[in-house]
């Protein structure tokens, strides 16, 4: 989107209300949700993509990496929330 706007014109600051969860959606900060996801994530994808014993220590690599970027996501989220 043009200058970082999201549809409807509300730009960041609606961005940050709904990522704090002040969209009337939910109580939970949608980032904070989103990271507490990720196991079940991870047990779903790992039974669509039918990863086999053999791929397990790939998967488990692929699965450290993504928990890292959720543990970091939620930092990212509470630092944002906490300077807003």
């Amino acid at each position: 989107m043009p200058g970082g706007m999201m549809p409807g014109g509300g730009g960041m600051m609606d961005m940050m209300r709904m990522m704090r969860g002040e969209d009337g959606m939910s109580g939970m900060p949608m980032m904070a949700a989103m990271a507490g996801h990720v196991e079940g994530r991870l047990a779903f994808l790992k039974t669509e993509l039918k990863i086999t014993d053999a791929q397990l220590p790939l998967w488990n690599a692929v699965g450290d990496a993504i928990r890292a970027n959720a543990k970091g996501m939620g930092a990212m989220a509470e630092g944002m929330m906490g300077s807003a």
